[in-house]
C-alpha cells in the first residue's frame, strides 16, 4: 500500500479513537486491517477459480451453439491412409470432453451439453434454433444471454499466450481448440486447488493418502504442460 494511503488510514483511526501509546501500535492496527486473513485469501482464490471455469464453460457452450454443425479439419493418426479429415465442431468437442471424462459445473451448461451428446448418438447435429424452441425457459434465457455477451477469450489470456485477436469465423479450428483447452485448464486448476487443500488437512501419519494426492498433483501438472504445449502449437500456426 502506498505511503499516502497509510497516512490517510492512520489519520482516520486517530480521529475515531483515543491516542495510542506510540505510532507503531497505529501502524500495526492498519496492517491487521489491510492484510487479508488466510481464510480471505482462500475465499478469493476459490472465487477466482470458479469464475475462470464458469467463463470457460460459457465460451465452450457458445462455440457449440454457434458453430457446432460446421466442419473443421483435424489430423488423423499416422496409421490412417489420410493425414487430414473433416469432422463437425460438435463431434470434436464431445470427443475431447468424453475422452477426459469431464463435466460442466454449470447445471444448465451440462444440460445443453447432454442434449448435444444425445443428438450425436442419434446422428443429429442440433443447431441453436433447436434450443431456442425448447419449453425450458432457463435454457432459452441462458442462450439469449450468451448471444448478448460473447464470452470470447479474455485479453489477459490472449496476452499471456501471444494469441492474435481474430474473429471466430476467420479461424474456426483455432477458436475451437483454444476454447476446449482453456476449459480443460480451468478444470485442472479447480482440481489442483482441491488437492492442495486436501494436502493441507491430510494427517501426517496417513502416508498412503499423501502419496496418492501428490501423485495426482504431479499427473495434473504433466497434463497441464501437455495442454499448454498444444496451445503453443495452435498459436504459431
Amino acid at each position: 500500500m502506498e505511503e499516502t494511503t497509510l497516512v490517510a488510514e492512520l489519520n482516520r483511526i486517530r480521529k475515531g479513537q483515543t491516542a495510542k501509546p506510540n505510532q507503531q501500535d497505529d501502524f500495526q492496527e492498519i496492517k491487521e486491517r489491510i492484510t487479508p486473513t488466510p481464510q480471505q485469501q482462500k475465499a478469493t482464490e476459490q472465487q477466482r477459480t470458479a469464475q475462470n471455469i464458469h467463463e470457460a464453460e460459457l465460451r465452450l457452450v457458445r462455440i457449440m451453439l454457434k458453430y457446432g454443425t460446421l466442419a473443421i479439419p483435424i489430423n488423423r493418426p499416422k496409421t490412417e491412409d489420410e493425414d487430414i479429415i473433416e469432422t463437425s465442431v460438435l463431434e470434436l468437442i464431445v470427443h475431447e470432453i468424453e475422452e477426459d471424462e469431464l463435466e460442466f459445473t454449470s447445471p444448465i451448461a451440462q444440460k445443453i451439453y447432454a442434449v448435444f451428446k444425445e443428438g450425436l448418438e442419434q446422428t443429429i447435429l442440433y443447431k441453436m434454433e433447436h434450443f431456442l424452441k425448447m419449453e425450458d425457459q432457463t435454457i432459452v434465457s441462458f442462450i439469449t444471454d450468451i448471444e448478448v455477451s460473447p464470452y470470447t477469450l479474455s485479453s489477459n489470456w490472449r496476452t499471456k499466450h501471444r494469441i492474435e485477436t481474430l474473429g471466430e469465423e476467420e479461424k474456426l479450428q483455432q477458436a475451437v481448440m483454444e476454447t476446449v483447452y482453456s476449459f480443460k485448464l480451468a478444470v485442472i486448476d479447480t482440481r489442483f486447488n482441491k488437492l492442495r487443500e486436501q494436502l493441507k488437512t491430510a494427517e501426517s501419519e496417513n502416508i498412503q493418502q499423501i502419496e496418492e494426492l501428490l501423485a495426482e498433483q504431479m499427473a495434473l501438472e504433466n497434463v497441464k504442460r501437455v495442454i499448454n504445449d498444444k496451445l503453443g502449437r495452435i498459436i504459431i500456426k
